[in-house]
């Protein structure tokens, strides 16, 4: 991983491809990179939250 992930890259990504980021930003942990690996981490998981909050519920039970 040769730079951080911003905010402007992940935006217009899916969740799968979030996810993606994030599982492949946690096997990339080295002590070298910890930092960068750390912050981009972040950018990923609060655009996936970010999402998963936009996403209305589907569930049956809901009376609204």
């Amino acid at each position: 991983m040769p730079h951080a992930i911003t905010k402007d890259e992940v935006k217009e990504l899916d969740e799968q491809a979030l996810r993606g980021k994030r599982s492949a930003l946690m096997a990339y942990l080295q002590p070298a990179h910890r930092s960068l690996t750390l912050a981009s981490f972040e950018t990923v998981s609060a655009e996936l939250r970010r999402k998963r909050t936009q996403t209305p519920a589907t569930s049956e039970n809901c009376w609204l």
